[in-house]
């Protein structure tokens, strides 16, 4: 067993850790560039705008903005910019806390029971707050001996940092557990359309995806041979999180779009499942005047 404690440890883990953190950031780059149409057709109409949409595009930018002040941090840190340290733990929570919302959204929409939404709204708010007061709580400044930007309390910052990953675990599982219960009792029940297919043959692989990757990242937090190890999961995990809940927007968006398209060319209003849609057909074409989801 190596000295995970040793000055040549440590300086191996952290370079290691640098490495890997310009590896996740060209890995997210690549998935922003090539899904950027998405924001397109947002900026030029071709899309509806609803608040629900709020969330992903939240958790997007603020995954970026934390891999960007992560490697500045490596590459250009003084004690001049010290306090950019705090941006990447604060915009990487705030991603990661999006990514759970948008979780939770989609739970909302394939449950009915008043009480399971309530639950969820609350256990929403409750981690927006637990991560507005770690975050405050932790305090940064330059280190002369070793010239790097510190935490005042390394011990509180890292305790902080488990609360938040404990807590989005415990939610993810949560969500992930309503999701899969209501599904699976949906299919054994009945055939329940379109959009419980979509959700059960894509959106349960994302709700997995997120589980199991903060679920990775509290077993190295719990772990913590030392502190660049400790810490080494939490990203990867932020950053699959991210992806799985901003490509099961992405994905949803083109199943009702694909609905839309296969509606009669008739005046109706067509419901499927919680999607409800209102078109006006012509004989040239399908033109979509509202769209509202609760997902």
């Amino acid at each position: 067993m190596p000295d995970w404690h040793s000055p040549s440890e440590l300086e191996r883990d952290a370079r290691i850790g640098n490495r890997l953190t310009c590896v996740w950031t060209g890995l997210y780059l690549w998935e922003i560039v090539t899904s950027l149409q998405f924001e397109r057709d947002l900026m030029l109409r071709k899309r509806v705008f609803r608040w629900s949409l709020a969330p992903y595009l939240v958790c997007r930018y603020a995954q970026i903005i934390s891999l960007i002040c992560y490697v500045y941090t490596e590459a250009a840190m003084s004690q001049f910019n010290c306090p950019v340290l705090y941006a990447v733990v604060f915009f990487a929570e705030l991603s990661t806390v999006t990514a759970s919302v948008i979780f939770a959204l989609r739970t909302m929409a394939v449950w009915t029971h008043r009480f399971v939404t309530a639950c969820l709204w609350a256990m929403i708010v409750a981690v927006v707050i637990l991560v507005l007061v770690s975050t405050a709580r932790n305090r940064t400044q330059w280190n002369f001996v070793v010239s790097q930007c510190l935490y005042v309390d390394e011990g509180l910052a890292y305790a902080a940092i488990i609360r938040v990953r404990a807590y989005i675990m415990t939610f993810d599982a949560a969500i992930l557990a309503l999701v899969a219960y209501k599904l699976l009792a949906g299919f054994h029940a009945r055939d329940n359309g379109n959009i419980l297919r979509f959700v059960f043959g894509q959106g349960l692989l994302y709700f997995v995806v997120a589980f199991v990757g903060n679920a990775i990242a509290v077993g190295f937090l719990i772990w913590k041979p030392n502190y660049h190890v400790g810490l080494m999961a939490t990203q990867p995990a932020t950053l699959f999180s991210s992806i799985a809940a901003c490509r099961s927007v992405r994905s949803l968006e083109k199943f009702m779009v694909r609905e839309t398209k296969q509606i009669p060319r008739s005046l109706s209003t067509v419901t499927t499942g919680r999607v409800v849609l209102d078109t006006i057909m012509s004989d040239d074409d399908i033109h979509l005047d509202t769209m509202t989801s609760r997902i």
